[in-house]
């Protein structure tokens, strides 16, 4: 397993580490199959979402759809995909501004479509968000270790450490 990992073979040096570090290297791939276990999204969906001027005849299904999105109309959507790969000016901006950007702002017209490509791209997101924000409340509780004087400071210690916000410390010093 190892073999994959030239770098990780260098720094580990010892087999107690070596080990060690196979271990969780499997425990990680354990966990990924357990908690994706059930989610089961149809390749053609997820084809769809990723590039829907390249799906073809037997592009996604709109049952598959529905199940994976309740909101979805199988009839409008099968409509909603013939229409959006005949727009070529909707292909250009596809190519121009990358998925995220086209299924939020450019896809408005078909509703169907959007709302499916719209949650199955937030999805991990929203999941990511949420990893991150219990593992930061976890590191600023154990900083503290009084989590009665945090609370008060908790939504603001979140805040600076979730933000991607940068202050410009050079031009606050200048100024002030």
């Amino acid at each position: 397993m190892m073999l994959n990992f030239p770098s990780l073979c260098v720094v580990a040096t010892d087999e107690t580490s070596i080990k060690m570090k196979q271990e969780f290297l499997i425990n990680l791939v354990e966990n990924f199959k357990m908690r994706f276990e059930n989610l089961k999204i149809p390749k053609n969906l997820l084809l769809f979402v990723c590039d829907v001027f390249v799906v073809c005849g037997d592009g996604p299904s709109p049952s598959e759809a529905k199940d994976i999105c309740d909101s979805v109309d199988e009839d409008a959507f099968q409509l909603e995909i013939v229409r959006l790969q005949s727009i070529d000016v909707l292909k250009a901006k596809f190519r121009e501004v990358g998925l995220c950007d086209f299924w939020a702002q450019y896809a408005d017209r078909f509703q169907n479509s959007q709302n499916l490509a719209l949650y199955l791209l937030m999805m991990f997101g929203s999941t990511y968000l949420c990893e991150s924000g219990s593992s930061t409340v976890n590191i600023i509780e154990n900083q503290h270790h009084v989590t009665g004087a945090l609370d008060e400071h908790l939504h603001e210690c979140m805040s600076l450490a979730l933000s991607s916000y940068k202050p410009l410390f050079t031009k606050l010093a200048r100024d002030h």
